[in-house]
């Protein structure tokens, strides 16, 4: 193959590798998948997730916010820090950052350039199963946090945890955010069996950091955590400093620009067993993201006994600074337009909860479309009765779920007759028009629905 010499060539090269994020997934999917591919990738590419420091994060809901304020404050305290998250919004440069930024197109080019050869080694080997695009991009991460020198990674997994494609860390600390439903094709019926494979980043004898669980959930994890000897540390309380007050509308249109500081956030205090009370400003909204904070501390609390000590100033310096994209991320005022990445029940039940708590406005205009493979009625259902004007849509990709299918799937639910549009871009136009300054624009239900809100908005990746 010639060398490739654009991001365009190298996006398209990785694209042309099997992407279960945009396909979906099937049934039974964990009967044929294992860590071999990857495995025998990195061994090619001389071990690079051997040469950092790694902290490794799994769970259903804020996995991506946790290994993003874990990473914020262990940058603010000086350390060469890398982040791997996934999916992406805009750009696939966003699921590697050094330093909080993403990495350069010509990183990924030069990347990509040294897989080429690798991957047809592989393809000639009977025994491994076909790498995925999952599988190509995490060893380019390891490869760009090696090449970068980073001093520890924070990685956060794709789905589940047992058998996902950076469950080949040795981490220094793990850690487990609150289980819930989701995926359960792939992952089981249950929360136990969900569990199950996100316990399956716990490691021997390396502490594991656990959010808040249901009983079912938290017996499983607690159970393989003992028959490791990975000791355990709850999240401590936090609790906000004084009651929220809605942010009002602005008086005139205002877009928050890149390099903003996020508007609103919340005040809220830390019980650290080591440090006492810790206050702290916490630029994301909503109840769940002061669990996610928690758990973020408890990981650090036990990196200091590794060897990485954050303290209480440099906790609070990095968490206030961190802007994360597309988690209730409000971009407008009059009328305000909020992006969030809910895409299941318990997400969805936190966006309920916050956008109210966060917000003040008259009407909510939703924006809401969905991937096939989620449990579509039900997580409706968790946001249905704030709508006051519903446009259904859908992302333009294979796994997205119709519109015409959402509309029938979730009709009785929705308090207006809801609109549908085809595209996300056209539902932004359609919204634009009905709100007013007092109104508040909500795009959420899938990543990619809101994804493609930041492409028509016009935004750059960050």
């Amino acid at each position: 193959m010639e060398t490739i010499t654009s991001f365009e060539q190298a996006r398209d090269y990785l694209r042309s590798f099997i992407d279960f994020e945009k396909r979906g997934f099937r049934r039974h999917f964990s009967d044929v998948v294992n860590l071999e591919t990857i495995r025998a990738l990195l061994t090619e590419l001389g071990d690079p997730h051997r040469r950092f420091g790694v902290v490794h994060v799994a769970g259903t809901k804020g996995k991506g916010s946790t290994a993003a304020l874990i990473e914020a404050a262990l940058r603010a305290s000086g350390y060469r820090t890398g982040l791997f998250t996934s999916p992406h919004l805009l750009s696939m440069r966003e699921r590697i950052r050094l330093q909080g930024q993403p990495v350069t197109a010509e990183q990924i080019v030069a990347t990509v350039n040294m897989l080429v050869p690798i991957v047809e080694r592989l393809k000639q080997r009977p025994e491994l199963n076909p790498p995925s695009f999952f599988e190509l991009y995490t060893a380019m991460a390891f490869v760009a946090f090696a090449q970068a020198q980073v001093e520890i990674a924070v990685i956060e997994t794709g789905l589940g945890g047992r058998l996902d494609a950076t469950n080949v860390v040795s981490p220094l600390v793990t850690a487990i955010t609150t289980v819930g439903r989701d995926h359960t094709e792939i992952l089981g019926d249950t929360l136990a069996q969900i569990a199950h494979e996100k316990a399956g980043i716990i490691k021997p004898g390396v502490p594991l950091a656990l959010a808040a669980q249901e009983p079912e959930a938290e017996a499983v994890i607690l159970r393989r955590a003992e028959e490791l000897g990975a000791r355990v540390l709850p999240a401590p309380a936090c609790r906000l400093a004084a009651p929220p007050a809605p942010l009002a509308p602005t008086a005139a249109h205002h877009f928050y620009g890149p390099d903003e500081p996020a508007p609103g956030g919340q005040e809220v205090v830390l019980d650290s067993a080591a440090y006492g009370p810790l206050p702290v400003h916490l630029p994301l909204p909503g109840r769940h993201q002061r669990g996610n904070l928690a758990l973020a501390w408890a990981t650090l609390e036990l990196l200091r006994e590794r060897g990485y000590g954050v303290s209480p100033r440099d906790f609070a310096a990095g968490v206030a600074g961190l802007r994360w994209p597309g988690r209730f991320e409000v971009l407008e005022s009059a009328p305000w337009l909020v992006l969030d990445c809910a895409h299941n029940v318990p997400s969805l039940r936190a966006l309920a909860h916050t956008l109210p708590e966060a917000l003040e406005y008259d009407r909510l205009i939703l924006i809401f479309g969905m991937s096939a493979d989620k449990e579509i009625a039900e997580s409706a259902a968790e946001i249905a009765p704030l709508a006051d004007v519903v446009i259904l849509t859908q992302a333009l990709m294979p796994r997205a779920l119709w519109a015409s299918e959402l509309a029938k799937t979730t009709w009785h639910l929705w308090r207006p007759t809801p609109h549908v549009a085809w595209t996300t871009r056209e539902a932004l136009a359609q919204a634009r028009k009905l709100a007013g300054p007092r109104d508040c624009i909500c795009v959420t239900g899938s990543i990619f629905v809101v994804g493609e809100a930041l492409e028509a908005l016009g935004l750059p990746v960050r």
